[in-house]
């Protein structure tokens, strides 16, 4: 097992041992630590011009005192008061970081009573630490040929990042409960990996199809897990004619797949339901988009791979509640059969839509679903979707946008982020932003004017939702890093997992 928890630093032969300090250079105290190394590494200190900043590292080989370690690695965490998730994830960031740099390859991790105790809950320290730890190990070589990893490797197991094992050395006293977050940590960052792995495929591989076959694997992998896959024929006989639409200038056809954990005591109790964009490629129909970056939207369905990624999370933490996912496969393509700007379409909920912009497409796959998942009575359900540019020009990369019809339920999505630090913002959702989506020939328009445009994409979702409490995640600036190494994110998963395990506790 990769991660696991050891009572004493001494345990075996490991090469390298991590330590943290706070922002005065002192080493966290432990009973593990004796005055002589706690001297001698304090001096290196020094003399390394550490400061103690969250996220600095120093390493030292062959240190008095830690003669059973190759050498010791010296992690910076600031002020222990200021201490947060924020903290955690930057100091394994850099932890990561520096193992790649001294091709350190097994490792035990000193967590100190100073760390543990207080008002920091042990379990959030260790899920929050472990979950950022596999994060930043994350690699995707799957179609690397020159540089690829040896046989029988993965692309993303423990070998091919250097570091086989790691161990972390834990008070007794605070085993349990660091074990318990540790375990929690370990299914979360699966379904991140999935989510990841999902977003980074390029579209000739992963198209609604693949969707499809990955969904149908979760039930094979998993007892509580069963998958229906709705196709063209079937979108047909049930009116979906916007999803339809979208999906009709392209040879790779839509597939919705519709993935069911019934994890609760009572089958019979209301289902969460999570609907996910997943435009497999989005090249902006004849609204074409600019030909720059048009590569990265392979992403455009990060949302329906972060459902799947979360009904993998939620079935290996085997929780005891109904979910639901959705993933809605589709591509959208220029050819001789792709719908057109002035199209009027007709939802599965009976409205009308007149077509202002082909780039406006998710919202027409995502109308359709959302009617589609009203038979489940739901409890609540959350939408994810990559839909506008306008909520990254907003909010940037770093913040997922939330609107709801339900204040407190946006507070309680926005509360499971911060928990975890998958962080969300709340924005405007009311009358005069779905007043801008009625159209001039049918009952809506599929795209708003030029200001507000993350929500009024939110307005016209909210015209299909109103059987329900709903919420909309738009996560255009958070799904994936854009640039050179454009990179999916995994989120919001964790955000999604966190908001489930909050409404179980109650």
């Amino acid at each position: 097992m990769l991660f696991n928890v050891v009572e004493s630093l001494f345990h075996g032969k490991e090469d390298t041992l991590v330590l943290f300090t706070n922002e005065k250079r002192e080493l966290l105290k432990s009973s593990q630590l004796s005055p002589q190394v706690v001297e001698a590494v304090a001096e290196l200190l020094v003399l390394d011009n550490f400061k103690g900043k969250a996220g600095q590292v120093s390493h030292f080989y062959n240190v008095l005192g830690l003669e059973g370690f190759k050498r010791v690695i010296v992690v910076g965490l600031g002020k222990l008061e200021d201490l947060s998730a924020k903290t955690l994830k930057r100091a394994a960031t850099s932890l990561v970081t520096a193992l790649s740099a001294v091709k350190a390859t097994a490792l035990t991790v000193l967590l100190p009573e100073s760390l543990l105790s207080g008002e920091r809950p042990i379990y959030r320290t260790a899920y929050v630490f472990v979950e950022a730890l596999n994060f930043a190990r994350y690699q995707f070589k799957r179609f690397y040929t020159l540089d690829k990893p040896e046989e029988g490797h993965s692309d993303t197991c423990s070998c091919c990042t250097g570091v086989k094992s790691y161990h972390f050395a834990v008070e007794p006293a605070y085993t349990a409960e660091f074990e318990q977050g540790l375990n929690d940590a370990r299914c979360v960052s699966a379904g991140v990996k999935l989510a990841r792995d999902l977003g980074n495929l390029p579209a000739n591989v992963c198209t609604p199809f693949y969707l499809a076959a990955q969904g149908e694997k979760l039930a094979r992998d998993y007892d509580k897990i069963t998958t229906e896959v709705v196709d063209e024929a079937q979108m047909e006989a049930l009116g979906m004619g916007c999803y339809l639409a979208v999906g009709k200038g392209s040879v790779n056809r839509p597939y919705m797949t519709v993935v069911k954990y019934m994890g609760a005591p009572d089958q019979n109790l209301r289902p969460f339901v999570f609907v996910g964009k997943g435009m497999t490629f989005d090249t902006g129909g004849y609204s074409i988009k600019p030909a720059a970056s048009m590569e990265e939207m392979k992403y455009d369905m990060c949302g329906a791979a972060s459902v799947l990624g979360l009904m993998k999370a939620v079935a290996e933490l085997d929780l005891p509640v109904n979910v639901i996912g959705v993933a809605a496969g589709c591509e959208n393509l220029i050819s001789s059969t792709a719908y057109r700007p002035g199209d009027i379409l007709k939802s599965m909920s009976g409205i009308t839509v007149e077509v202002n912009n082909t780039d406006a497409e998710g919202r027409l796959v995502l109308c359709d679903a959302l009617t589609y998942i009203g038979r489940y009575n739901p409890l609540k359900v959350v939408d994810i979707a990559t839909l506008t540019g306008a909520c990254m020009v907003a909010l940037g990369s770093r913040l997922t946008g939330v609107f709801s019809s339900n204040d407190e339920f946006a507070k309680e999505l926005l509360a499971a982020g911060e928990y975890v630090e998958d962080r969300g913002w709340h924005l405007p959702l009311d009358d005069d932003f779905r007043a801008d989506m009625r159209g001039n020939h049918a009952d809506l328009t599929n795209a708003g004017g030029r200001f507000g445009g993350a929500s009024t994409a939110a307005a016209f979702l909210s015209y299909f939702t109103k059987d329900y409490d709903w919420a909309h995640l738009d996560i255009a600036g958070t799904a994936w890093v854009s640039g050179k190494h454009h990179l999916a994110t995994g989120r919001p998963v964790s955000l999604m997992v966190q908001y489930l395990q909050k409404q179980v506790a109650k």
